[in-house]
Order: C-alpha cells, then structure tokens, then sequence
C-alpha cells in the first residue's frame, strides 16, 4: 500500500511537467515549458553596459535555455586599481543607465524571457553617488547558547552609516 501511495504522489507531481498538452514526462523534461526552465542573476559589473552587448547576451542566454533574468547593477567601489576594459560605466540611475534597461527589458520580452531588475547599485545595497546616511547598514548578532564563558553572546557590529548602532533588545543580550 505504501508503494502505492509513494507511486500516486510521484506521478501526481510530475503531471504538471506535462503543462496542460499531449508531451510525455520524458518529453517534457527534454524540452520543458519556460516556467520550469532555470533564471540567472544577470550581472552588470561597473555599469558597463552597451545595447548591442545586452541584445547579444539575451539572444545567447535564450539560445541556452534561460528563462528569465534578474539584473543586478553592481558599481565598482572605487575608480583607481579597476580594470575598466576599455569601456565606460555609466551612471547609475541616469538617462542612459534607464535608456539600457529598458533595451534589456524590450529585449527580453521579444525572446520570451523572463526580466527583473533588483533595487540598488553595488553590495551592500547603495552607491557611491548616495551620502553615507543614505546608504544600507549592517548589524550582525552572533549568539552561542554552549559557551560557559560571563557573555554567552558576542556582538559583531559593523556600521557602514557610522551612526551608532542601535540598541539591541533586552531579549537578545544575554540569549
């Protein structure tokens, strides 16, 4: 009976695999529907984006079997030391920058892929152009219920804004 059951409950998840049609379940893992085919991160590193190179990688990520992107605009944190490859980054956020996502997301829609687009420039999430208050802060909080030492807890702060950090709750001091 338990046979049975685990028989049923495998079959019964694969149906959807079959996306309403005739395909097999071998049919359609071989050439499954966009809503089961993988999404990447799309890296823009330093901003460095022309049209022609955002049609080309659409067209290849498609022609690869990629259903979707998530655009993630990463600047460059600092300009000394950066190998810029002979391209320019642009702005993030400007007339051109916007121009750019927009190429990727027409693009996108004409292949049938899948396009989004993460909020923010670099990691953790601002830009060089935002004032350091503007920008994202950090806290971490690390606690060791098996330490035997006075402070079973530890704190790592680290404060990108420089503001002090703020009070941690009396329920997390002491774990």
């Amino acid at each position: 009976m338990k046979r049975i059951l685990i028989t049923l409950a495998a079959i019964t998840a694969c149906l959807p695999l079959l996306g309403g049609n005739s395909k097999t379940v071998w049919e359609a893992f071989q050439n499954p529907d966009d809503a089961y085919r993988p999404y990447v991160r799309w890296w823009w590193n330093g901003d460095k984006i022309e049209e022609s190179e955002i049609r080309r990688e659409l067209n290849l990520l498609k022609e690869a079997g990629i259903a979707g992107v998530e655009i993630n605009p990463v600047a460059y944190p600092g300009k000394e030391n950066v190998d810029d490859l002979g391209k320019r980054s642009l702005q993030w956020l400007s007339d051109e920058w916007i121009d750019m996502v927009a190429v990727a997301f027409d693009e996108a829609k004409k292949l049938g892929i899948t396009c989004d687009l993460i909020v923010g420039s670099g990691w953790p999430f601002g830009a060089e152009s935002l004032s350091r208050e503007e920008r994202a802060s950090v806290i971490l909080t690390y606690c060791d219920t098996t330490a035997k030492a006075a402070s079973p807890c530890s704190t790592c702060t680290r404060n990108w804004t420089r503001k002090p950090p703020p009070r941690i709750p009396a329920a997390h001091r002491n774990c």
